[in-house]
């Protein structure tokens, strides 16, 4: 026979897979069985305990027509009844209930009739249920299912309302609600208990608790019943009159249970114990468990009314669940378009958004942090180190080229990263760009989940092993744990549809941001062309109407006009000229940057050297206006730019500072550096920029508009200056000083081991 283990061995799912429990040569010794061959109803095998009920020995009732052994007015009636059914058919698979009357005995009792392969099985309680009365069961059972269908509880608490109803008709100590996740693990989330065994709720259940092997039985025999965990078998015996060779019983409700599902219910103190299968498109996706701490005889009526009540509970579930996620969606989705509308505000700066308000985000999914990477930075407070951010951020990367990528566990894509399963351990991710080459993602993430549940008993010691060395164990709820290390709480189908749907409308209304930019920049862009035009037709007409008509005064008097006089009018045709020469310089200089056809002469120079000399270009226009101009440069720092563009520049910056800048206030030249960054920064004391324009500033044509009724000029200066800054791989922006006046910064890529003078920088 059997004998319980106490040593753990090393693959027990294996072996608990390999065991076929419904293969059996026993039964429960509450119930008889019968097994008839389908087409005379001979009995060809039966329990050892059937003389307990039949007037008749064992060899008298092997060998007999079943109807022999039944009263003949019962026996005609089940003739009747088992042809209707077609229960002879191979494919007939349903139990069929049917009371029946013994031979002499008149002893009246409730049969079960299924056929399974190339029999016919007859399961018949024994007089020991003469005591469990049924007759209440058919009002209770409509008042039950009546106060489910009326109820107007939530898919959640629906689970506590069938354990209760279940336990009225059953009466058994503890009912509970066990449901399993795709891997088969299971979750304890429901449960009836009159406190005489201790609670299960919340407690988990590995997947080899109940192996595959008894999974598919559970699928096709729905309800099964352990009326007494500690009673002796009764065994199946032959037509020689020995025991029998094992049969399949798996629609029985007689079949013994395994040995270790039997040490299992005695170590947790449990005598009777019954099930019920929830079942969806063939799959065991939950299990409604009975225990009692004392032996319960429950009949197949009582069985087949909770197996309807579970039944039902699945199509309530199924209905109640989908209201509920829609209306949850519909939840979520004021909360989308609520994030959209903010991002909308700050023209879809996610990091700015991100930064001031990470509540928003949160809100959109059940995470315990989000995260913003954009241009290999990840935005967030999270406590990583570097090789770490590089991990999490090369694999975010990678798996969200489709659109968005979702994991429970980043160990299976990164082992590194299960050092940080406390702070992230499960990511979901979505992409919001379609460029493959440019990053901008958005990362939900969960710490690892806490399985700290215990189980009641103690399950380690459910371990047994028949005679041929096989073993047949529940693993312990420790060794569980190991398997699943580094797994954080998974992603719910409604939580992708609801990133799904947040992806599909940023992508959307920035899109129609982004076209309703561009034609306002269009529209922008017209009227400063139309007003450079404007500007340009004036700037070339008023020098070039000076200098013909200077011309013109000194060719008509060239004989009496005096030498100084015509000096002086020579003088001012050559500054008009140089006027025009400028402007089509400029235009020129864009002509050639924007088609890329601006030479340049790259060579390291010393910065302080072209400060200098632009200084020495604006001298005169600072000093008649009094400004105290001063440059903070260190001589040692050497940049690679082209000497002359770069004096361009700053020559355009300091001319226009000192335009702007009231007289007698200061203009000062500086450096910063910041992480491989140079600044070189010009900063006034002048108006300053409207805050709505210090982007536009730099774009062809524009002028701003404090500025442009005054100055003249054509707007092309700091547009030159920023395709200047670009061929040099660096940038150009401006910011107002809170002080008043504005500040440009010139923005350089360096190497900070090449230049070790700019590590002591601000």
């Amino acid at each position: 026979m059997t004998k319980p283990l106490s040593e753990e061995i090393n693959d027990p799912s294996e072996i608990c897979n390999s065991k076929q429990y419904h293969i059996t040569n026993s039964i429960q010794p509450h119930y008889v069985l019968l097994v008839l061959k389908p087409e005379n109803y001979r009995v060809v095998y039966c329990s050892d305990n059937a003389s307990n009920i039949f007037s008749k020995g064992i060899n008298e009732i092997i060998g007999k027509e079943f109807w022999d052994l039944l009263d003949n007015q019962s026996a005609e009636k089940l003739r009747i009844l088992l042809a209707q059914e077609k229960i002879q058919e191979a494919d007939y698979s349903d139990r069929f209930p049917a009371p029946i009357i013994i031979e002499n005995t008149h002893f009246k009792t409730e049969a079960l009739f299924y056929r399974n392969l190339d029999f016919i099985f007859v399961e018949l309680e024994t007089d020991s249920f003469k005591n469990v009365a049924t007759d209440y069961l058919d009002l209770l059972f409509l008042r039950l299912s009546g106060t489910i269908n009326s109820s107007q509880v939530n898919s959640y608490e629906l689970a506590n309302l069938i354990c209760k109803t279940l336990h009225k008709i059953i009466g058994f100590d503890r009912i509970w609600y066990c449901e399993f996740d795709d891997t088969g693990n299971g979750f304890v989330s429901g449960e009836f208990n009159n406190d005489v065994l201790p609670s299960l709720m919340h407690h988990r259940f590995p997947a080899t608790d109940i192996p595959l092997s008894v999974r598919s039985i559970y699928v096709k025999n729905k309800s099964r019943v352990i009326l007494d965990a500690y009673a002796d078998l009764s065994l199946i015996i032959n037509e020689k009159g020995i025991e029998a060779d094992t049969l399949d019983l798996t629609y029985s409700l007689a079949r013994r249970a395994g040995e270790s599902h039997l040490e299992y219910l005695r170590n947790m103190g449990v005598a009777s114990s019954a099930s019920f299968s929830v079942v969806k498109e063939g799959k065991l996706v939950a299990l409604f468990g009975a225990h009692s701490k004392q032996p319960v005889l429950i009949r197949y009526k009582q069985l087949a009314a909770c197996q309807y009540l579970v039944n039902k509970y699945l199509a309530q579930y199924q209905f109640l669940f989908q209201k509920e996620s829609i209306e949850e969606f519909n939840q979520k989705e004021s909360v989308i378009y609520s994030v959209i509308n903010s991002l909308a505000a700050k023209q879809f700066d996610i990091c700015k958004l991100f930064q001031e308000n990470l509540l928003l985000f949160l809100q959109l999914l059940d995470a315990d942090g989000c995260l913003y990477y954009n241009d290999q930075q990840l935005y967030g407070s999270i406590n990583i180190n570097g090789s770490h951010r590089k991990a999490l951020s090369d694999l975010i990367h990678n798996e969200t080229k489709n659109g968005i990528f979702f994991t429970d566990s980043l160990e299976q894509f990164s082992p590194s990263l299960l050092e940080i399963k406390n702070e992230i351990c499960g990511i979901l991710a979505i992409r919001l760009v379609e460029d493959e080459n440019k990053d901008e993602i958005i990362i939900w993430h969960r710490k690892e989940h806490a399985y700290d549940e215990k189980w009641a008993g103690n399950p380690s010691q459910a371990v047994i092993q028949d005679e041929s060395g096989k073993v047949g164990p529940r693993k312990s709820f420790e060794s569980w744990v190991k398997t699943v290390e580094g797994k954080s709480v998974p992603w719910k189908d409604s939580q992708l549809k609801v990133a799904q749907k947040f992806r599909q409308e940023f992508v959307l209304k920035r899109a129609l941001f982004e076209a309703k930019l561009q034609t306002e920049k269009a529209e922008k862009a017209n009227t400063f062309k139309s007003q450079f035009l404007a500007n340009m037709s004036h700037e070339l007409r008023t020098p070039l109407h000076v200098m013909i008509g200077l011309l013109e005064s000194i060719m008509e008097k060239i004989d009496s006009m005096p030498k100084e006089k015509q000096l002086q009018y020579l003088s001012l045709v050559h500054g008009s000229s140089e006027r025009l020469l400028v402007l089509i310089n400029d235009l020129l200089d864009l002509a050639k940057l924007e088609v890329g056809m601006m030479k340049f002469n790259f060579a390291n120079h010393s910065l302080k050297s072209v400060v200098d000399s632009a200084i020495n270009e604006v001298t005169k226009l600072v000093d008649d206006k009094k400004l105290k101009l001063s440059s903070e440069v260190n001589e040692e720092i050497k940049l690679v730019f082209d000497k002359e563009r770069m004096t361009q520049v700053l020559i355009n910056l300091l001319t226009n500072a000192t335009k702007f800048t009231p007289i007698g206030k200061c203009i000062r030249i500086h450096t910063e550096s910041n992480y491989k960054i140079l600044k070189l920064i010009v900063s006034d004391q002048g108006i300053g920029i409207p805050e709505n324009e210090l982007e536009t500033v730099f774009d062809k044509y524009v002028q701003s508009s404090k500025t442009k009724a005054d100055a003249g000029g054509t707007g092309l200066g700091l547009s030159i200056c920023k395709e200047i800054m670009q061929a040099h791989k660096g940038s150009i922006r401006v910011e107002n000083n809170d002080s008043g006046g504005s500040s440009f910064f010139l923005e350089f890529p360096v190497d900070m081991e090449i230049n070790p003078a700019i590590n002591n920088l601000g």
